[in-house]
Protein backbone atom coordinates (compact mmCIF):
# COMPACT_ATOMS: atom_id res chain seq x y z
CA UNK A 1 0.00 0.00 0.00
CA UNK A 2 0.96 3.49 -0.61
CA UNK A 3 -0.33 6.82 -0.75
CA UNK A 4 0.71 9.85 -3.02
CA UNK A 5 2.30 12.70 -1.04
CA UNK A 6 0.13 15.64 -2.48
CA UNK A 7 -2.95 13.77 -1.62
CA UNK A 8 -1.69 13.42 2.18
CA UNK A 9 -0.57 16.76 2.31
CA UNK A 10 -3.42 18.40 1.05
CA UNK A 11 -5.39 16.57 3.88
CA UNK A 12 -3.17 17.62 6.61
CA UNK A 13 -3.80 21.19 5.51
CA UNK A 14 -7.50 20.64 5.32
CA UNK A 15 -7.43 19.51 8.50
CA UNK A 16 -5.14 21.64 10.37
CA UNK A 17 -7.11 24.53 9.13
CA UNK A 18 -9.85 23.21 10.96
CA UNK A 19 -9.67 25.34 13.96
CA UNK A 20 -12.49 24.33 16.16
CA UNK A 21 -11.35 20.67 16.05
CA UNK A 22 -7.35 21.49 16.20
CA UNK A 23 -8.27 23.74 19.29
CA UNK A 24 -10.43 21.39 20.93
CA UNK A 25 -6.90 18.42 20.52
CA UNK A 26 -4.88 21.33 22.04
CA UNK A 27 -7.16 22.53 24.60
CA UNK A 28 -9.30 19.61 25.29
CA UNK A 29 -12.20 21.98 25.07
CA UNK A 30 -13.96 23.79 22.41
CA UNK A 31 -12.09 27.24 21.35
CA UNK A 32 -13.34 29.95 22.86
CA UNK A 33 -12.05 33.97 22.42
CA UNK A 34 -8.65 34.76 24.35
CA UNK A 35 -8.10 36.85 27.34
CA UNK A 36 -6.29 39.08 24.62
CA UNK A 37 -8.85 38.90 21.64
CA UNK A 38 -11.65 40.03 24.34
CA UNK A 39 -9.36 42.68 25.63
CA UNK A 40 -9.06 44.04 21.93
CA UNK A 41 -12.85 43.69 21.75
CA UNK A 42 -13.35 46.11 24.61
CA UNK A 43 -10.94 48.27 23.85
CA UNK A 44 -12.61 48.65 20.05
CA UNK A 45 -16.00 49.23 21.74
CA UNK A 46 -14.57 52.02 24.38
CA UNK A 47 -12.35 53.50 21.57
CA UNK A 48 -15.32 54.11 19.82
CA UNK A 49 -17.77 55.29 22.68
CA UNK A 50 -14.67 57.96 23.64
CA UNK A 51 -14.82 59.19 19.75
CA UNK A 52 -18.73 59.54 20.01
CA UNK A 53 -17.74 61.83 23.44
CA UNK A 54 -15.47 63.63 21.57
CA UNK A 55 -17.47 65.11 18.90
CA UNK A 56 -20.12 65.65 20.96
CA UNK A 57 -17.78 67.89 23.55
CA UNK A 58 -16.01 69.28 19.91
CA UNK A 59 -18.84 70.52 18.70
CA UNK A 60 -20.43 72.12 21.76
CA UNK A 61 -19.27 75.48 22.73
CA UNK A 62 -20.85 74.25 26.43
CA UNK A 63 -20.46 71.10 26.90
CA UNK A 64 -21.83 69.48 29.95
CA UNK A 65 -20.45 68.64 32.62
CA UNK A 66 -21.38 65.30 33.25
CA UNK A 67 -20.96 64.76 29.15
CA UNK A 68 -16.88 65.81 29.76
CA UNK A 69 -16.72 63.53 33.02
CA UNK A 70 -18.21 60.57 30.83
CA UNK A 71 -15.46 61.51 28.25
CA UNK A 72 -12.69 61.45 30.99
CA UNK A 73 -14.10 57.69 32.16
CA UNK A 74 -14.28 56.36 28.74
CA UNK A 75 -10.51 58.38 28.16
CA UNK A 76 -9.51 55.98 31.43
CA UNK A 77 -11.35 53.50 30.70
CA UNK A 78 -9.27 52.94 27.34
CA UNK A 79 -5.57 53.35 28.78
CA UNK A 80 -6.32 50.78 31.35
CA UNK A 81 -7.36 48.46 28.89
CA UNK A 82 -4.46 49.55 26.75
CA UNK A 83 -2.43 48.59 29.89
CA UNK A 84 -4.10 45.25 29.95
CA UNK A 85 -3.43 44.41 26.27
CA UNK A 86 -0.11 44.67 27.07
CA UNK A 87 0.04 43.10 30.05
CA UNK A 88 -1.61 39.76 28.30
CA UNK A 89 0.42 39.66 24.88
CA UNK A 90 3.90 39.67 27.01
CA UNK A 91 1.90 36.24 28.82
CA UNK A 92 0.87 34.59 25.77
CA UNK A 93 4.23 35.50 23.92
CA UNK A 94 6.16 33.84 27.58
CA UNK A 95 4.22 31.38 27.45
CA UNK A 96 4.26 30.16 23.74
CA UNK A 97 1.47 27.07 24.23
CA UNK A 98 0.53 24.92 21.35
CA UNK A 99 -2.59 27.24 21.38
CA UNK A 100 -0.87 30.40 20.36
CA UNK A 101 1.96 28.11 17.77
CA UNK A 102 -1.66 27.13 16.33
CA UNK A 103 -2.65 30.73 15.74
CA UNK A 104 0.74 31.80 14.40
CA UNK A 105 0.14 28.87 12.17
CA UNK A 106 -3.20 30.24 10.77
CA UNK A 107 -2.48 33.84 10.84
CA UNK A 108 0.15 32.63 8.09
CA UNK A 109 -2.64 31.52 5.95
CA UNK A 110 -3.07 31.04 3.04
CA UNK A 111 0.41 29.34 2.83
CA UNK A 112 2.15 29.98 -0.87
CA UNK A 113 4.35 26.53 -1.43
CA UNK A 114 4.80 23.42 -0.28
CA UNK A 115 8.18 24.31 1.74
CA UNK A 116 6.77 27.00 3.73
CA UNK A 117 3.87 24.59 4.78
CA UNK A 118 6.05 22.47 5.79
CA UNK A 119 8.34 24.57 7.50
CA UNK A 120 4.93 26.55 9.49
CA UNK A 121 3.82 22.74 10.19
CA UNK A 122 7.05 22.19 12.22
CA UNK A 123 6.27 24.91 14.86
CA UNK A 124 3.15 22.97 15.77
CA UNK A 125 3.38 19.12 14.76
CA UNK A 126 5.67 16.83 16.16
CA UNK A 127 4.62 14.26 14.61
CA UNK A 128 2.20 12.50 11.63
CA UNK A 129 1.34 9.10 11.70
CA UNK A 130 -0.58 7.56 8.93
CA UNK A 131 -2.32 4.27 9.36
CA UNK A 132 -1.83 2.48 5.82
CA UNK A 133 -5.18 0.80 4.59
CA UNK A 134 -7.19 2.39 7.01
CA UNK A 135 -7.75 5.51 5.86
CA UNK A 136 -6.78 8.03 8.78
CA UNK A 137 -3.91 9.50 10.66
CA UNK A 138 -3.27 11.03 13.90
CA UNK A 139 -1.82 14.69 13.93
CA UNK A 140 0.71 14.77 17.23
CA UNK A 141 0.72 18.47 18.34
CA UNK A 142 4.15 19.39 20.12
CA UNK A 143 2.75 19.43 23.73
CA UNK A 144 1.83 16.01 23.12
CA UNK A 145 -2.05 16.37 22.26
CA UNK A 146 -3.11 14.54 19.23
CA UNK A 147 -5.77 14.31 16.95
CA UNK A 148 -7.27 11.06 14.38
CA UNK A 149 -7.79 12.58 11.07
CA UNK A 150 -10.77 10.13 8.97
CA UNK A 151 -9.73 10.39 5.34
CA UNK A 152 -9.12 8.41 2.09
CA UNK A 153 -5.74 8.46 1.62
CA UNK A 154 -6.34 5.57 -0.69
CA UNK A 155 -6.59 7.43 -3.83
Amino acid sequence: HGIRYEAFENQVLTAMTCKADVMKALTGKTPKASPLETLNARLSEAQGQADKFFKLIDTDPNPSPRLVAKFKDLEAQVAKLQSEIEVETFKEKAAGTAPQAYKQFLAAMPIQDRSEFRQRLLGVVERIDVVLGKGNFTIQFKGGATMVVESDLSN
